[in-house]
Formats: C-alpha cells, sequence, structure tokens
C-alpha cells in the first residue's frame, strides 16, 4: 500500500510513498473510504428528489456543506440527531432543507444518549416519604411527556435518588432535564417541609 505524502491541488500531483502503513492507518482510512463513499450515496438521494444530476448538488451545496460538517456522512448524521437548525444557518432553500432531513431521518440510524443526575429529596412531614414518591412519579411523567424515550429513577439510599433519561436528541434531553428537576424542586417545596437538590453525572 502507497502512503500519500503530499498533494499539491494546483499542478495535481501526488507524492506517495512505499513506506508501510500500519494496521491502524489502514482502518483508519478505510473507516473514512467507507464514509465518505455512504455520504455521497445519501447525497445522491437527495439530488434524486430535487430532480437535479449530483453534480449541481454539490455544486450548489453539496461542497459548501462537506466544508462545514467535515464530510458528508456528517451533515445527515447531525441533521438526524440534531435537526435542520444549521443547514437553516448556511442559508440553503427549503427545498434542499427538506430533501435532506427526510433523507437522514430515513437512511440514519440515530443511537440513544443517556444522562443522567442524582437527586436529593427531603420531606420532614409525617408522610413525607409518599409526598417524595408521589412528586418523583410526576418528574417521570413529565419527562416521558415531553419526548424522552426512557426515564428512571431510583434510589441510592434516602434521600438520594438517581434518574436515567434516555432518548435521541441531547438537546432536547438537557431540557427535559432541566424540567424535571424544576418540577421537583417546585412541587416539594410547594407541599411544605421539603427541599431538593441536584447534581449532575458526567460532567
Amino acid at each position: 500500500m502507497f502512503r500519500v505524502i503530499r498533494v499539491d491541488a494546483r499542478r495535481k500531483l501526488v507524492d506517495v510513498s512505499l513506506r508501510k502503513v500500519r494496521e491502524e492507518e489502514k482502518r483508519e482510512k478505510l473507516t473514512k473510504w467507507k464514509r465518505t463513499l455512504r455520504g455521497v450515496r445519501l447525497l445522491e438521494l437527495v439530488a434524486k428528489k430535487l430532480n437535479i444530476p449530483l453534480d449541481k448538488a454539490l455544486q450548489d451545496f453539496g461542497w459548501k456543506l462537506e466544508d462545514y460538517y467535515g464530510d458528508f456522512l456528517s451533515i445527515f448524521e447531525n441533521v438526524a440527531k440534531y435537526g435542520p437548525g444549521d443547514l437553516k444557518k448556511l442559508g440553503l432553500n427549503d427545498d434542499v432543507i427538506n430533501a435532506i432531513v427526510e433523507i437522514a431521518k430515513e437512511r440514519v440510524e440515530v443511537e440513544p444518549v443517556e444522562i443522567s443526575g442524582i437527586i436529593r429529596v427531603i420531606s420532614i412531614k409525617p408522610d413525607g416519604v409518599r409526598h417524595v414518591r408521589d412528586v418523583l412519579l410526576k418528574a417521570m411523567e413529565l419527562a416521558k411527556k415531553e419526548g424522552a424515550e426512557s426515564v428512571r429513577v431510583y434510589t441510592i439510599g434516602p434521600p438520594r435518588y438517581r434518574i436515567d433519561i434516555v432518548g435521541k436528541d441531547p438537546k432536547k434531553l438537557e431540557q427535559v432535564l432541566k424540567d424535571v428537576v424544576n418540577l421537583v424542586t417546585t412541587e416539594i417545596k410547594k407541599r411544605g417541609g421539603g427541599e431538593a437538590s441536584f447534581t449532575r453525572i458526567g460532567e
């Protein structure tokens, strides 16, 4: 296998070496090549939806998006995960954005993300255990209502409870967690004789 030493785009020259390439480098290059091929295929599907040739899609917006995201596949991965916000910032027209979003949703599988924290909840009321349980159940219901795929709340040792929230949109999950903590803090105080605090795990 040849190793690329230098590329002169203006003169269209590539300097290569016969020096042996390490296995790690081979795997890295192969992974990059596979990502490139898949990204180009997805871009071809976008071009078909827009009824334009791939060359025109590349000239009109493809190269611009590659410069911004780093490679073609990352365009679709980011859109599938975070939505089309960046596409709008880059000034793409609605037809292009809608086509990219549609292909991203159809062809890119987003891995679930989990965020966690410790909620310390105290109630000094005679039936404080019931109040804490009810508030935590309300928090779980809120998280599901706001789009979390799954929510777990379990005791580490009273008054400390761990909450794990799983979903595919990290930004959305952060907001869900914020709303959950706010609900627990507000609700336990409202009931009298209670307080809550929160510590994030993994930061």
